[in-house]
């Protein structure tokens, strides 16, 4: 009999080990985005992509990321954290360092599942081209917000980044007019 209790003692003491080291290993579910993925707009114009995350079969209570982007070509003017949603603590990111926001992220009591909105991001496209905004999942212990649900890691499976496809601005039809008259005018004089 009592080979029977320190057998059933030890079982007990494994099942618990176990529990408290999967509450705190990374289980993967979801997926994290840039809505629209594709952008396009014209040189100074003003827009606004959102962080979505979607494909949550596990309930999330907390979540944090990273993100860049190409300071040549993109000027960031604001970042908003869902906080209809992500009402307990929430960060708009730290943007101390140029072309990205460090540590964005939020909780809220209760929990979260399928798809919801994180965050909205406005940028002022400052210089032709395409860049990426690029985002980091944090899920470092010393990060300020981490993904999980009652201190298990639900880190998302896959992060899709958003690409920005800026086109200079063309010139207005009264210039072109303007100036095919002017060349008109110009061949005209020319010829006399």
């Amino acid at each position: 009999m009592r080979n029977f209790t320190k057998l059933t003692r030890s079982i007990y003491i494994g099942f618990i080990t176990l529990l408290f080291s999967l509450a705190w290993t990374n289980v993967y579910a979801g997926i994290v985005s840039i809505n629209p993925d594709i952008t396009r707009v014209e040189l100074n114009d003003v827009f606004t992509v959102n962080i979505d995350a979607s494909e949550f079969s596990s309930p999330v209570d907390g979540w944090g990321l990273d993100v860049s982007w190409d300071t040549s070509k993109l000027a960031l003017e604001s970042s908003n954290v869902n906080t209809t949603l992500w009402n307990l603590f929430n960060s708009t990111g730290d943007a101390s360092s140029a072309g990205s926001l460090l540590n964005m992220g939020g909780s809220q009591f209760g929990e979260v599942s399928g798809a919801f909105n994180l965050a909205s991001l406005s940028f002022r496209a400052i210089a032709s081209g395409s860049t990426d905004i690029m985002l980091a999942i944090t899920d470092d212990t010393s990060d300020a917000f981490r993904w999980g649900n009652l201190g298990v890691s639900l880190l998302p499976e896959n992060t899709f980044n958003g690409r920005v496809e800026i086109s200079s601005v063309p010139l207005p039809a009264g210039l072109w007019l303007m100036m095919t008259g002017l060349t008109t005018l110009l061949i005209g004089v020319r010829r006399k």
